[in-house]
């Protein structure tokens, strides 16, 4: 006998307000339809409402826990169409930033998903290197969560040589008790068996629906924005793309439990060869007037700009007509695209495979539902 059965919008298994709308048979799902849309803010019309410079703060929310990521690839874009070249300095700086913040979304992931497998100790750990980094952001960025770090133009504050000893210092700390946290994982048979097996997405079924990311190369799609369309200094430092070919949960466990060690080379690569020089252009619009007021882009002027976020490709796309505002601006968030597989792979699965296939498709809502 089929039932309909709602999991979320508020369920501490949902990762955020989604509702998924299920059909059960006794525990075998039939059919699982996400129904997303709970906390639309319209983000892309509040930004063709604001000057360039005042979207800012909106956009460190579009992925809340991956704020740099956003931050950087809408100041890009308002970069690109205003034809500016940042300083190498700069360019640095911002790649060891978002590859710090890959590390702590990567460990926020980790935690909830065990939390929800049922390994909480994993998730208290994870917190703990987690507020490590935080302290580094608030010091450096201004921020535990949301910076305004990266103006149009450059930086906000430059890095110091202490903020530098703080970084090198938690990069190492967490990189010796990675280790902990997978024997807690992987030596234990009944995490390795809610995962492995379950939630199979093959390599033509990632390309067919669009899905990027960790998600996309657990199941053999060799791409990463860093690598195809490198930006910042993604082409100075060494580093290797982390795929599998199953594409279970499983896969997609170890893909971004790989990626934390390639994020942290890539952090530590970046540090030793951060250069000195300027760390804003000399027009760089800050938050003070008149310069920030006074911007005007290109008439008829468009910029488009992807980068690789913590959940995939994050992509913005920017329109000018000479005045300083937006008049176009669109947004693609990789958690929704990532989301619309939720239906196919959880068919035939039981209900809590359904948890493990979200928690590892790792949607963040403020990416979705902009």
């Amino acid at each position: 006998m089929e039932t309909a059965l709602n999991i979320g919008p508020q369920h501490p298994s949902t990762h955020g307000v989604l509702r998924m709308k299920t059909i059960i048979d006794g525990e075998i799902v039939k059919k699982c339809e996400p129904d997303v849309g709970y906390i639309h803010r319209g983000l892309e019309k509040i930004a063709e409402n604001r000057m360039y410079f005042k979207f800012t703060p909106v956009a460190n929310k579009i992925d809340y826990l991956a704020a740099a990521a956003w931050e950087h690839c809408y100041i890009s874009c308002v970069e690109q169409v205003l034809d500016m070249d940042v300083p190498e300095r700069v360019k640095w700086a911002r790649m060891l930033m978002l590859e710090l913040q890959r590390i702590v979304s990567h460990l926020f992931w980790i935690g909830t998903l065990c939390m929800d497998i049922g390994q909480p100790t994993v998730f208290v750990w994870a917190m703990r290197e987690r507020e490590k980094f935080l302290d580094i952001f608030e010091e450096v960025m201004g921020g535990r969560m949301t910076y305004g770090w990266m103006i149009i133009g450059g930086l906000r504050d430059d890095i110091t040589p202490s903020q530098v000893t703080m970084m090198w210092h938690a990069l190492e700390e967490v990189e010796k008790r990675l280790p902990e946290y997978y024997r807690m994982t992987e030596k234990n048979h009944i995490f390795k068996k809610r995962l492995q097996g379950i939630g199979v997405i093959t390599k033509e079924e990632a390309i067919a629906y669009g899905l990027t990311g960790a998600v996309a190369r657990a199941s053999g799609v060799p791409y990463d924005v860093r690598k195809d369309d490198p930006y910042l200094k993604y082409e100075e430092v060494e580093w290797e793309m982390i795929t599998r070919e199953a594409g279970d949960c499983w896969a997609r466990y170890e893909v971004k439990r790989d990626e934390i060690y390639q994020s942290i080379s890539i952090a530590k690569q970046a540090i030793k060869k951060l250069p000195n020089g300027p760390f804003r252009l000399k027009n760089a619009a800050t938050l003070r007037p008149p310069t920030a007021l006074s911007l005007k882009t290109p008439e008829n002027g468009e910029a488009f700009v992807r980068n690789e976020c913590p959940r995939g490709e994050g992509c913005i796309y920017l329109r000018t007509d000479g005045s300083n505002f937006p008049y176009r601006l669109r947004i693609r968030g990789p958690s929704f695209n990532n989301l619309c597989i939720l239906d196919h792979v959880c068919r035939g699965a039981t209900i809590p495979d359904v948890v493990a296939i979200l928690a590892t498709l790792d949607p963040v809502f403020g990416e979705c539902d902009r």
